[in-house]
């Protein structure tokens, strides 16, 4: 009885310190989620597949690499320009003939696309679009790249 007694106790006194840990793990999983906002979580970004890409592009569209030029000179899609996101607000003046065309971003996989989008808006731009799934998606669909 004794061994039951001291097991029973042991089961109770780690209880809180499970519950501190479980929710430990809960918070720092929606912290990470968070920080890694892709570009269509951003309001007033319109998500686009990749199917609607290809087949019924918004009219005018330009599409926005945001990646690096050595990932963009790898592969990227179709009829695409590049500037790295990390550059974008410096050579927004490269997009003054968008100014009224609606915008396609990608990334690789979406984080550098939700920055880029955020660098947009803040520059006045409203017609963006975010490529579902991004570079990885792309070729995961088995579509062409240039």
């Amino acid at each position: 009885m004794r061994i039951l007694n001291v097991s029973h106790r042991l089961r109770r006194s780690h209880r809180p310190s499970i519950v501190v840990f479980v929710l430990a793990g809960i918070l720092a999983t929606i912290g990470c989620t968070a920080s890694d906002e892709g570009a269509g979580d951003k309001p007033g970004v319109q998500e686009i597949s990749q199917q609607d890409l290809v087949s019924n592009p918004p009219e005018g569209a330009l599409i926005l690499d945001v990646r690096t030029p050595g990932e963009f000179g790898e592969s990227h899609v179709p009829n695409a320009i590049n500037i790295s996101h990390s550059e974008l607000a410096s050579r927004l003046s490269e997009l003054h003939s968008a100014n009224d065309r609606p915008i396609v971003l990608y990334c690789k996989s979406g984080r550098r696309a939700g920055m880029a989008a955020k660098v947009l808006q803040g520059a006045g731009y409203t017609d963006l679009h975010h490529l579902t799934g991004d570079m990885d998606g792309w070729k995961a669909a088995g579509l062409p790249t240039e």
